[in-house]
């Protein structure tokens, strides 16, 4: 795992500036496509594993590894973009869809000095995909992502989309 980075700016992350891209298999594999999403959250998971042994005078002890995480999103079904160009990145978000995630906290473009420190990155396969609508709302969908494999935390370089999808080329044919 890589070495944590410590915040000595103490900047906080502007939210305005989040991006989520995703990339699939089915449509250009390792091409990534925006998704206009208005909220993300990723929850990882850690599993505790206990290791207490008489050395530790009866106080617990273990060892914890990250093994999993929740991720929801949450934004307008966009139907195309501006010049009637579909939107790709909702088109790959049908429910079973495998695919490669990158969260952004704050993208490239607008500071690159942060590089891998501002993503979540892996593959993930959408378990859920709500819609929903109001009188006078928007539509909206909310999908819910289920990290399969590992997930490249903030600081952690990850492969290539390409790279990432591969090995489940064969769960997509």
């Amino acid at each position: 795992m890589a070495t944590p980075y410590t915040n000595t700016y103490q900047a906080a992350a502007p939210g305005k500036y989040a991006r989520v891209f995703v990339s699939s298999l089915i449509a250009n594999p390792g091409t990534l496509y925006p998704v206009n999403f208005s909220k993300w959250n990723i929850v990882p998971k850690a599993n505790d594993i206990d290791t207490t042994g008489f050395e530790d005078g009866f106080w617990e002890n273990g060892v914890a590894g990250i093994v999993g995480a929740e991720i929801d999103l949450q934004g307008p079904f966009q139907v195309n973009r501006t010049g009637g160009t579909v939107a790709a990145g909702i088109q790959l978000m049908y429910p079973t869809a495998l695919l490669v995630y990158e969260l952004w906290l704050i993208h490239p473009d607008k500071s690159s000095a942060y590089g891998s420190l501002m993503r979540f990155t892996g593959v993930g396969q959408v378990m859920e995909y709500p819609v929903g609508t109001g009188v006078q709302e928007h539509t909206t969908f909310n999908p819910r992502i289920k990290p399969r494999g590992r997930v490249y935390l903030p600081g952690e370089v990850s492969p290539a989309p390409a790279v990432l999808l591969s090995s489940f080329t064969n769960q997509l044919a």
